[in-house]
């Protein structure tokens, strides 16, 4: 998502209200199966002192892998940008494309994705799991007790 550095310079503010589609290549070596209606919407400020704000808000659908059933779930997403970026600073440069005078923000857009994706994510409740072959067991009730920690319930009456 290039934005043209001369519109922004003369117009100082470029409102973004669009669908956004990340390739593929985004995609591989993360926990990410796919990303759906993700939706960006916001401004791009230039001010005189050479810096763009960026105030965006990305909301859309992350399809990942359930981290019990392995099946594909969806994972709704809503993440605020603001953040303020410099042209002559060396940390930005890569969002700058200096012979095309344009500033790509999908990078920006991604960084902030995948700080967004958790560490495991399940629908499951967490009773009855069952899968193809396969099916969880230990889920005990709350008055069931091991039957080799028996002998402590009866040390530790009442709570003492």
């Amino acid at each position: 998502m290039n934005l043209e550095l001369n519109k922004l310079v003369n117009t100082g503010k470029i409102d973004i209200d669009t669908l956004v589609t990340f390739p593929n290549e985004y995609l591989v070596n993360t926990t990410i199966k796919a990303l759906e209606n993700v939706h960006v919407t916001g401004y791009v400020k230039y001010s005189i002192t050479d810096e763009f704000e960026i105030v965006l808000t990305l909301s859309g659908t992350m399809i990942l892998e359930d981290s019990i059933t392995l099946d594909n779930v969806p994972y709704p997403f809503n993440i605020e940008i603001n953040d303020i970026i410099e042209e002559n600073n060396v940390e930005y440069a890569k969002y700058f494309k200096n012979n095309q005078n344009t500033l790509d923000i999908i990078e920006i857009l991604w960084e902030n994705i995948v700080l967004e994706v958790p560490i495991s994510y399940t629908l499951c409740e967490g009773k009855n799991l069952k899968g193809n072959g396969w099916e969880l067991n230990g889920v005990k009730s709350d008055n069931e007790v091991d039957p080799r920690l028996a002998k402590l319930k009866d040390i530790f009456k009442g709570g003492e």
